[in-house]
């Protein structure tokens, strides 16, 4: 006899198909992006000014190392 695969619910296509409608968006927008990034690189070589490139820094680091505190539940860098 032969068996049919049973019909899974809805819930469960949305969540299997969400991921590859997902992956879909995401190629478009990094294609338009690469497009847009790739029109404004030739633009600024042909206009000879790079505003956004990185520029050298005014005076040569002295920090060796460098201590971060991520305090969960501080009080903000505005309140204090």
């Amino acid at each position: 006899m032969t068996s049919f695969p049973v019909a899974s619910p809805r819930r469960r296509f949305l969540a299997q198909s969400a991921c590859g409608f997902g992956m879909l968006a995401l190629a478009d927008l990094m294609a338009k992006n690469g497009a847009i990034a790739a029109e404004a690189l030739t633009s600024s070589h042909a206009s000879g000014s790079a505003a956004l490139a990185p520029k050298p820094p005014h005076f040569p680091a002295r920090a060796k190392r460098v201590i971060f505190l991520f305090m969960h539940g501080g009080p903000s860098h505005v309140d204090t």
